[in-house]
């Protein structure tokens, strides 16, 4: 079983935008404030005998021999 946990921003140092405009002489300035901050859990689980997925993954001589034969 394998279990991940990721995190952005968890201290929310990254969220204030401040901005300025002059639209015709009005003047806007304002700050931007977002919540950037963001969790994650991902649980990964392997079915099935790990042992025997490996054996039938093992390549041996004798099938090399036997694909030559057959071949």
């Amino acid at each position: 079983m394998q279990v991940r946990l990721s995190a952005t921003d968890i201290f929310n140092n990254d969220s204030d935008y401040p901005y300025y405009g002059n639209y015709g002489g009005l003047e806007i300035k304002g700050e931007y404030r977002a919540d950037n901050r963001r969790f994650g859990a991902t649980l990964t689980w392997k079915f099935g005998n790990q042992k025997l997925q490996a054996l039938k993954k093992r390549k041996s001589g004798l099938n090399d021999e036997l694909r030559r034969i057959s071949d």
